[in-house]
């Protein structure tokens, strides 16, 4: 899910994915202006407002979005064969398509209308082996799409005038990457899967098993030569994101969390807040937010 703001003092639209029984759909809602927010915070009685439902058939799979705009939005689809066909192929087809990376993944433009009635989709982005979490830079410039089973990210260049996405490279990650997130210098954030098996077991209730977590920054070469050299072993890690993936000369990886599973499991999304020194970390079978303050690294990354 995302929000974005409509206008200055007005309220929030926010896009939901949700997964049916039949179909997939995106849920939209409205939430208050920032000083109606307040109020509601203060009274602990925070509401989102349902405005509609969105329906297309190109919602095969759908895993992600990325806000441009109240009326428009990225969508990753992360599979071409989802689990809603029929038995056997539902079972097998999909893991299938996972376990060999095959790259039936794709990333659509959904346009709507002022009055959010109809819309329009626009395929922006294909190939991709199972594509999870998007993200749009700070300055719009760049798209980075998380593929799950090919352990990387997919950098696009972005044309703000036509929303249009062209192919740049992919970064090895040290995971298999969950959800993106970019900080406000241009730095991607990302967390996700070590074990994919372990994962597998914590989803079906194992409660012996453990999912580790790990979270990683990966910092353009741009904002490396305006901010000095970066350890590129990622020495401070407990252990190196380099001994899981190759060194690329155009990206620069640094750990930012890692645990066996038995602290903080299943990560999936990382929010920074470079201002305040904190990071968030979701974990998908986690039990609730883990927030870390003092976070060193972000001095590094502030320039």
């Amino acid at each position: 899910m995302e929000v974005t703001q409509i206008g200055t003092g007005q309220p929030s639209r926010l896009f939901v994915i949700n997964h049916g029984r039949f179909n997939s759909t995106i849920e939209v809602f409205e939430l208050p202006s920032p000083e109606r927010l307040k109020e509601e915070i203060a009274s602990s009685s925070i509401r989102a407002i349902y405005i509609t439902t969105l329906t297309s058939p190109t919602f095969v799979a759908p895993n992600a979005l990325a806000v441009i705009s109240p009326t428009s939005f990225y969508l990753t689809n992360d599979h071409r064969f989802s689990r809603r066909l029929p038995w056997p192929i539902g079972a097998i087809i999909p893991i299938m398509e996972s376990v060999l990376q095959l790259p039936l993944g794709w990333v659509d433009r959904i346009d709507l209308t002022e009055d959010l009635r109809s819309l329009t989709v626009t395929r922006v982005a294909s190939g991709i082996p199972f594509a999870n979490g998007i993200a749009i830079s700070p300055n719009g410039k760049h798209v980075a799409v998380a593929s799950s089973s090919k352990i990387a990210i997919y950098y696009y260049e972005r044309d703000p005038e036509t929303n249009t996405l062209e192919f740049k490279t992919s970064v090895p990650t040290p995971a298999c990457p969950d959800n993106l997130s970019y900080g406000d210098d241009g730095v991607l954030f990302g967390a996700g899967h070590p074990s994919f098996l372990a994962l597998i077991l914590v989803a079906k209730g194992n409660v012996h098993a453990l999912s580790p977590s790990w979270a990683w920054a990966v910092i353009p070469q741009e904002l490396q030569s305006s901010q000095g050299a970066f350890d590129k072993a990622d020495s401070e890690a407990p252990i190196s994101a380099y001994s899981m993936a190759p060194i690329v000369e155009t990206h620069t990886m640094k750990s930012v969390y890692q645990s066996d599973g038995s602290v903080y499991s299943s990560s999936s999304t990382i929010v920074v807040d470079q201002k305040a020194k904190k990071f968030f970390l979701v974990g998908l079978y986690a039990d609730g937010i883990l927030q870390c303050t003092c976070f060193t690294f972000l001095a590094l990354i502030k320039g």
